[in-house]
């Protein structure tokens, strides 16, 4: 069949919608902030007009924990060289392996040329711990 530009090919079940990520956000954003929003569209409007307060939010959403604190969202509305959490510290492999769990895998990879692979978190922190070993190495 012929696709037509604009035309819808998929669209999620409503239960799947409702156990969105974004939803989950939109339900956080309401109870934690006191701001609606009444679909999609208008997130991402406010996400647009109230850059440094959307971006903030997202930091706090995802509990993000910093060795040293951010002075500042964002320095200007610049690109390039904007400059964003100016002064944060943190450890992005630590954020990841936070959410470890032996239910699921860590990764998931799709691929045309190979088959499906999955990666648990044992194995995901072995990896990280071994890139992080050889960056720490003396040259």
């Amino acid at each position: 069949s012929t696709v037509i530009e604009g035309q819808l090919l998929w669209e999620p079940t409503p239960e799947r919608k409702r156990a969105s990520e974004v939803v989950r956000y939109m339900r956080w954003l309401e109870r934690e902030k006191g701001l609606v929003f009444s679909d999609y569209e208008s997130l991402w409007q406010w996400s647009i007009r109230e850059l440094e307060a959307f971006w903030e939010s997202i930091w706090q959403f995802y509990g993000m924990k910093a060795s040293a604190p951010y002075r500042r969202v964002l320095d200007a509305r610049r690109m390039p060289g904007a400059k964003w959490f100016e002064g944060a510290r943190l450890n992005f492999a630590e954020h990841i392996l936070r959410h470890r769990s032996d239910e699921h895998p860590a990764l998931i990879a799709f691929s045309e040329l190979r088959p499906k692979t999955e990666i648990n978190w044992a194995e995901l922190e072995r990896t990280v711990g071994a890139v992080a070993a050889g960056l720490k190495a003396p040259a």
